[in-house]
């Protein structure tokens, strides 16, 4: 996912509404913008705060300019966004907007929607109606990245990822358990490679991303892409 939408908080009936029909409520604007594929970050300002809070990330699936009506997966959340003086004004004034590359990373909001979307490759979407011509479906697929393996107690989590530092930073705060990097290599296509890994082990998933390997199971990932050296990290 490259393009991630901040989205105000209305009123909880619009809320409410938006998670019964799947869709979403937004100034017309948006929809000659949204894309399937694209990420929604519905958030209302705290000025006290200052910061976002994030109650819902939603996935867009399908968009109809022409009715202004977009498909939208949603699955609620708490994160807290801290944008910095400059980016402020965008959450006080705008109807919705557009995060800068550098900042959806700086929030690491391409980890926090695979982490809250595991089937997000295996999903269903469908077109943009309204427009002459969209994008393929490998156009978004063929992105370069890591597939990681990490260990803990309760088994082994099979996930990808473009940033592995930040990714591994996400988990210490998120999970109430220890867990180890073990293994993660590069992938020229790394949301195929993570789903080639969860179709052959789906036998032994437990949840989620997660699964019980055997030894030569994570033998079998070790040889697979080009590994890179976990020390250091």
């Amino acid at each position: 996912m490259k393009n991630f939408w901040r989205v105000p908080v209305t009123s909880i009936a619009d809320v409410d509404r938006m998670f019964d029909v799947r869709g979403i409520i937004a100034p017309q604007e948006l929809f000659l913008k949204l894309r399937p594929r694209h990420g929604i970050v519905l958030a209302e300002w705290d000025e006290s705060e200052l910061v976002g809070k994030v109650i819902a990330f939603g996935v867009v699936l399908s968009v109809n300019i022409k009715e202004q009506s977009a498909v939208v997966f949603w699955r609620t959340t708490h994160v807290i966004l801290r944008p910095n003086p400059n980016g402020r004004q965008f959450w006080r004034l705008k109807p919705f907007f557009k995060f800068a590359n550098d900042v959806s990373i700086r929030y690491m909001l391409d980890d926090l929607f695979a982490e809250l979307f595991p089937e997000l490759d295996d999903m269903k979407f469908g077109e943009t109606v309204g427009i002459n011509s969209t994008k393929s479906h490998k156009e978004y697929q063929d992105i370069p990245g890591y597939v990681y393996l990490i260990e803990s107690e309760y088994g082994y989590k099979i996930g990808k990822t473009v940033n592995i530092k930040s990714r591994t930073r996400l988990f210490e705060v998120k999970l109430p358990f220890p867990i180890k990097l073990i293994n993660y290599s590069w992938f020229e296509n790394y949301s195929k490679a993570e789903s080639d890994f969860h179709k052959k082990f789906a036998q032994k998933r437990q949840e989620g991303e997660w699964f019980k390997l055997e030894l030569e199971d994570i033998e079998f990932i070790k040889k697979q892409g080009k590994q890179v050296p976990v020390n250091g990290l």
